[in-house]
């Protein structure tokens, strides 16, 4: 290495350390504050942070599919709803419930503030962060949920699951679809864009996903509209990962080896009322600049309906890796994995029981 070679390299080391230590003074800075706080979790628990505001409508069915699925605590830091979001937070068994009245978009938009809870419950778990309008789903998890999950990430040394955001829709006019809360998102809206996304991969494993229903219906040549579909929502969070944005990961030596989807359920009847808030609030991206053409959709109707000939009705996980949005897991290849370890492979080999979700029959531990 040259001289000048190893300057650079000591600046670019010191950048990195100025950049952490300002990260911390801002997490330190973004105060939450106790609600109501359970017993203490287990350190093999999978927890579930979210930020919520004004939730009510799709927070039961969130909750009832994330726990099915293997969530054994969810942690919600309610940002100033004026609903019913708290109150029914506060009536379920698992919820750790915080509240801040800071500004979403000062917490980076809610990065300092999943940073907080981390801290307090633990680096070196398995926590999942998702959205009250977002569904993880993945292949195989009608038989493993999301702790044989984290084994078979860790057989493959990564501490991440990419899963990019697939919009859903319904058949019908989004102005026209009828859902109460506590009812099933996905039979609201069933359908996804089966030919409007472009994926890339890293030789076989999906790294970058953009798209969708709102691409096909907002951009044009002179208009583009692009939004980030990219999520790691399932992850270990250990000292060496960095959350730059909601969206990012920064770790190291991490390749993405597996792939799943949050199914995202935006055009539900409060489509209209979400929009008009954050244009109100102005605490999103870029000025909200997703909001605004989202608005400008809803005037123009061009965001009132979605489907078209193009649209595929949602089944399984195996609908999204038959349209090549997501790839299959090899359960049996992580079980192997375990064998020639010499250990009993903790995937697949727990007592099952049948329970009913919004995706149909799970058996789960």
């Amino acid at each position: 290495m040259s001289p000048g070679e190893g300057m650079r390299s000591i600046l670019t080391l010191g950048k990195a350390c100025l950049q952490r230590q300002a990260e911390q003074r801002n997490i330190r800075h973004h105060f939450i504050h106790d609600v109501r706080v359970l017993v203490s979790p287990k350190p093999s628990d999978i927890i579930c942070i979210m930020v919520v505001r004004n939730e009510e409508m799709r927070l039961p069915d969130c909750l009832r599919h994330h726990r099915n699925i293997g969530v054994d605590r969810f942690a919600i830091i309610d940002n100033s709803s004026n609903d019913q979001t708290r109150a029914f937070l506060l009536g379920q068994p698992d919820v750790d419930c915080y509240k801040t009245s800071n500004k979403y978009s000062e917490a980076r938009s809610g990065v300092y503030w999943h940073a907080r809870l981390a801290r307090r419950y633990g680096f070196g778990r398995w926590y999942l962060s998702v959205d009250a309008d977002e569904l993880l789903v993945y292949s195989g998890m009608e038989r493993h949920d999301l702790h044989d999950l984290s084994n078979f990430l860790e057989s493959r040394k990564s501490k991440a699951f990419f899963a990019p955001m697939i919009d859903m829709y319904a058949k019908e006019p989004s102005s026209a679809v009828s859902y109460e809360p506590g009812q099933s998102m996905l039979r609201a809206c069933r359908f996804f864009d089966g030919d409007s996304y472009r994926v890339t991969k890293r030789g076989d494993a999906i790294v970058d996903v953009r798209g969708g229903p709102r691409v096909r219906k907002l951009s044009s040549e002179a208009s583009p509209f692009a939004h980030q579909l990219k999520k790691y929502p399932f992850f270990r969070w250990d000292r060496s990962l960095r959350r730059p944005t909601i969206h990012t990961l920064k770790m190291h030596r991490h390749e993405p080896s597996a792939s799943g989807a949050l199914l995202h359920f935006k055009f539900l009847p409060d489509f209209a009322e979400k929009v008009n808030f954050a244009l109100a609030t102005n605490e999103f991206w870029n000025g909200s600049i997703q909001y605004r053409r989202s608005r400008d959709g809803l005037e123009t109707s061009d965001l009132d309906v979605l489907y078209y000939e193009g649209s595929r009705e949602y089944q399984s996980p195996e609908s999204l890796i038959s349209a090549g949005l997501i790839g299959s897991i090899d359960w049996n290849a992580c079980a192997a994995v375990a064998r020639k370890a010499g250990k009993k492979s903790e995937i697949g080999h727990s007592p099952v029981t049948s329970q009913k979700t919004s995706l149909g029959t799970f058996e789960s531990r």
